[in-house]
């Protein structure tokens, strides 16, 4: 004869931990719930008796299991100190998608450093180390180096897609994850977040694309975040005018654009338009030059 679940006990502090860490507010989650805010207010104050029901509901919202929602205290869960790209300067904000890629971006660099480690592989990346003070035209040369590109093959890629896909495997190749992720609402519009990187001590680095934007955005924010790499640091970018954080961010914008468009293909494209090869450039003349492709492309 079958018996009936009964409740378990939950700390309200836990309740609140594992909704937090997705980012959902309180609204959010009473509502994928079905609770009203009240009700998951005083769920998450002190300690309570939670039906089955509901904390199958929770595991679900929470994407958690059980045992994790009935631990006696909230767990410490490391840091993850991260860059990201915005959208014209716009003040980075943390969406619940974001949240969601950042949280299971780290969970993969453990899982994937545990697995080099105990397969013998080196986990401290193959990379040199930049600092924004030296001239970036020069580290986009180097780094064009390392990842073994020269114009000639670059003009080999036909098309964008597999552009990105060579980068890719190239920066793969020294010892850095990259994973393509849904970073934005899929209703929002202008997106917000174009990618992140996360360098922490002891793990495999990692750069995450917004799987959402086009293969030269998604070109451009790889290069921007091995850049952070390079540096090895990362931290939330200040957006403000005169910040160090945004020289540094200038910086790599000014690094990733000499590694994917060298100066020799600039002006090999320059040139084969009868353009002048001076720096001033009146509106025309950009026209005329058309987009410069991170390909190695014309169009």
């Amino acid at each position: 004869m079958a018996t009936a679940r009964q409740p378990v006990l939950a700390n309200g502090e836990v309740l609140a931990w594992a909704r937090e860490r997705w980012g959902l507010d309180r609204a959010q989650a009473a509502k994928a719930l079905g609770l009203a805010d009240e009700r998951l207010a005083e769920y998450e104050t002190g300690i309570h008796a939670i039906e089955p029901e509901l904390l199958e509901k929770m595991t679900k919202a929470y994407q958690l299991s059980a045992t994790n929602l009935i631990l006696r205290n909230p767990p410490h869960e490391r840091g993850v100190d991260t860059d990201f790209r915005t959208v014209g300067g716009q003040s980075p904000r943390r969406t619940t998608e974001l949240i969601q890629a950042i949280t299971t971006t780290v969970v993969d660099q453990e899982l994937a450093t545990a697995l080099a480690v105990d397969l013998g592989l080196e986990v401290t990346p193959r990379i040199p180390q930049v600092t924004a003070e030296q001239d970036a035209e020069s580290v986009g040369t180097t780094i064009r180096r390392l990842l073994e590109v020269s114009d000639s093959l670059q003009k080999e890629w036909g098309n964008s897609a597999e552009a990105f896909r060579q980068w890719r495997w190239r920066v793969e190749a020294l010892g850095i994850l990259v994973f393509l992720r849904k970073l934005t609402p899929p209703e929002e519009e202008r997106l917000n977040c174009r990618g992140f990187s996360n360098f922490a001590s002891g793990l495999l680095p990692a750069i995450a694309v917004n799987a959402n934007e086009s293969k030269e955005a998604q070109c451009f924010t790889l290069m921007h975040e091995f850049v952070h790499l390079l540096r090895r640091e990362s931290g939330i970018c200040d957006e403000h005018e005169n910040s160090d954080a945004r020289q540094v961010e200038r910086f790599c914008n000014r690094v990733a654009a000499a590694a994917l468009m060298p100066r020799s293909l600039v002006m090999e494209r320059i040139q084969s338009k009868g353009l002048p090869t001076g720096t001033d450039w009146s509106e025309e003349n950009v026209n005329i030059l058309g987009p410069v492709h991170i390909d190695g492309s014309r169009s």
